[in-house]
């Protein structure tokens, strides 16, 4: 039992690290988000003049903050999700029955979650994989592209653990610390 403990508390690390890191890059990209788009505006419409560096950067990093913050989300039950089956399964009055149901859809839904996530990072690493292999630059920045793509790859395996720990943690009964 009590290696089952180390093991859970070694998950639980492993996610709030992950949390924290996910946390700290979103609040570095909103941040240089907003700087670059202050500049873009304040050359724009003071100066009179268009940087198209600040709007190739904005764009890499809003693509940057959408992935990593959809791994957080996952951690966090914050994506959206259809309800209705939830709502039928909790107007049920045997209560051990509803929530024994409630339990299985929730751990269907982490299941084809994750089975989501582990296909489409299969497909997305192959295709990662040409884009490493070719020379091909943004347009403007000249940043390779494959540090444009990278967090999609990076959210989906984040997303991935966040799904296996949570699947783990139902598993063993333990409560959510949301």
């Amino acid at each position: 039992m009590k290696s089952n403990q180390k093991f859970f508390a070694a998950l639980t690390g492993t996610n709030d690290l992950m949390k924290r890191a996910e946390t700290f890059l979103m609040a570095s990209c909103t941040l240089t988000l907003v700087a670059v788009i202050f500049i873009e505006v304040v050359c724009r419409y003071v100066l009179f003049i268009s940087t198209a560096w600040a709007e190739e950067l904005s764009r890499y990093l809003f693509i940057w903050l959408t992935y990593i913050g959809s791994a957080y989300a996952i951690d966090e039950g914050g994506h959206i999700e259809i309800d209705v089956c939830k709502q039928v399964l909790e107007k049920l009055q045997n209560k051990k029955f509803r929530e024994k149901a409630l339990s299985a859809l929730e751990v269907a839904a982490l299941l084809t979650t994750c089975a989501f996530l582990i296909v489409f990072g299969k497909i997305f690493w192959a295709y990662m994989m040409k884009i490493w292999t070719t020379t091909q630059t943004s347009p403007t920045m000249r940043i390779p592209m494959g540090y444009v793509y990278l967090p999609v790859f990076i959210g989906t395996v984040m997303g991935i653990y966040h799904c296996l720990y949570h699947l783990y943690r139902h598993a063993r009964k333990i409560p959510a610390a949301r």
